[in-house]
């Protein structure tokens, strides 16, 4: 439920920030989404053969918490 206004969020976000490349700024959203689900696939189905399965799910929350602070790097060098 709580994931159901990401997509359009984020791609209203994009429009926005992205002026009169619009066609651009969709594929992107659409490419960086499909990349994510790929690469947790990837990762995922790597893992499954090496940790046991409750860990999988502190593995991904460690890997949004990492991503969230790259975000908030580059959020505040853009701000700078």
């Amino acid at each position: 439920m709580a994931f159901g206004a990401f997509p359009t969020l984020t791609q209203t976000v994009m429009l926005r920030a992205a002026g009169d490349a619009t066609d651009a700024a969709s594929s992107l959203v659409n490419a960086t989404t499909n990349l994510g689900i790929a690469g947790g696939a990837l990762i995922g189905s790597r893992l499954l053969g090496v940790v046991a399965v409750p860990a999988l799910g502190w593995i991904g929350a460690i890997l949004v918490a990492a991503s969230f602070l790259v975000y908030l790097v580059g959020v505040r060098r853009v701000n700078l």
